[in-house]
């Protein structure tokens, strides 16, 4: 389960709080409720996800590719060069 609840996700940083490996791949939702500013998910422990349809959006799959605007921030072979006296 990834909410962006303070119980999961930690705003200022930009992160989830729940260890990968602490998520239980298997987990189903007990309801799932569409409502005007998106859905909102109940799980088996109780706990309660809000995701707002704008989040969602943003954050969709169509086909192979997202939708959204992707930067390439190089990759493992990308060899960057700062002098020292630069810093």
């Amino acid at each position: 389960m990834s909410s962006q609840c303070p119980k999961c996700y930690h705003k200022t940083a930009d992160s989830r709080l729940v260890m990968l490996h602490n998520f239980d791949a298997t987990i189903r939702p007990n309801q799932v409720v569409k409502n005007q500013d998106g859905i909102r998910i109940e799980w088996p422990d109780g706990h309660q996800s809000q995701f707002k349809s704008e989040w969602l959006r943003a954050r969709a799959f169509r086909g192979n590719e997202k939708t959204r605007d992707l930067i390439n921030w190089g990759g493992p072979n990308t060899k960057v060069e700062c002098p020292y006296q630069n810093l």
